[in-house]
């Protein structure tokens, strides 16, 4: 079996320097567009307007975002009044529905009804208090 023995000369060593250059933004740093300048001077300028051009859109796309948030926000609120508006009238309905049934001589089923709403107004009550909260 051959051995193999790895010697370090010296003489022969070599560094590697590896250097990483980030720009954050749509323009980059004043050496790199000296560079561009020399290549073609209308490079530079064609970057400052695809610059403002993305500026301009995120600024759009902003203020669209803002106008939806505020529509959906009102719809939402639109949906929890009527909900509440035809939560009362359902009980109201109810309640009328009760006394008619009391005043015809069903006294049972009127207390089955009431029962049933007041059980399903409490449920309802109590779970929707479990989903703001969580």
């Amino acid at each position: 079996m051959a051995k193999t023995e790895f010697r370090q000369n010296p003489a022969k060593q070599e560094q590697i320097v590896n250097v990483k250059q980030v720009t954050i933004g749509p323009v980059p740093d004043p050496e790199t567009l000296a560079r561009y300048n020399q290549i073609d001077p209308a490079f530079t300028q064609t970057i400052f307007r695809m610059a403002e051009k993305e500026q301009e859109e995120r600024l759009k796309n902003n203020a669209i975002l803002v106008k939806t948030e505020a529509y959906v926000k009102r719809g939402e609120t639109k949906s929890k009044v009527l909900g509440q508006i035809f939560a009362i009238l359902s009980v109201v309905f109810l309640c009328c529905l009760c006394a008619y049934a009391f005043f015809l001589g069903f006294p049972i089923q009127a207390s089955a009804i009431a029962g049933t709403v007041i059980i399903s107004l409490a449920v309802v009550f109590v779970k929707g208090r479990k989903d703001t909260s969580s």
